[in-house]
């Protein structure tokens, strides 16, 4: 997938107005959605514009990102949102809305819910807890192994009364 090249020392400012952009298509789409009666919840928004911002530098950024690079990226853009969220009263009831209703599990479907982020929410972290630890499935040639530090091709054994001899004549 090719995508838009970056201009020639504008690079930073290219991809802050990329994500302005994007950003602010994705607050004119929900404000359409509002107007035409489909309200979408700030829980939900949140999540949505997390997953497009981190899906945007995963996949627009050439050279590809280090891993630990986007991961800060993501965190400050969680908590940027964070704040969008709680910046009003408004926002912050409806943003906790779902996730106290699933608390509360008044619903057969809030009960459902709840006992699958139970089950599963371990589940995908032991998942990607033992995938990230496991060894990678290609074996090294024997050749291209190295040994820190390589053990001596012969050694030497001296037996006891050298080192005796030796101090003697000193």
């Amino acid at each position: 997938m090719e995508s838009l090249p970056f201009i020639e020392g504008l690079a930073p400012i290219q991809l802050l107005l990329e994500m302005a952009i994007l950003m602010g298509t994705f607050v004119l789409l929900s404000h359409y959605l509002q107007k035409r009666g489909i309200k979408a919840n700030k829980l939900f928004q949140a999540t949505g514009v997390l997953v497009l911002a981190i899906a945007y530098l995963k996949f627009r950024v050439y050279p590809p990102m280090p891993f630990s690079t986007l991961a800060i990226y993501a965190v400050t853009i969680a908590i940027g949102i964070f704040v969008w969220v709680s910046s009003t009263e408004s926002f912050w009831k409806s943003f906790r809305e779902p996730i106290l209703a699933v608390m509360d599990g008044k619903t057969r479907a809030a009960r459902l819910m709840r006992a699958l982020a139970l089950i599963l929410l371990p589940i995908l972290v032991g998942i990607l807890g033992f995938l990230s630890f496991k060894p990678p499935a290609i074996e090294t040639p024997v050749e291209l192994r190295t040994y820190n530090p390589a053990p001596p091709v012969s050694i030497t054994v001296y037996p006891p009364e050298h080192f005796v001899k030796g101090r003697s004549e000193k």
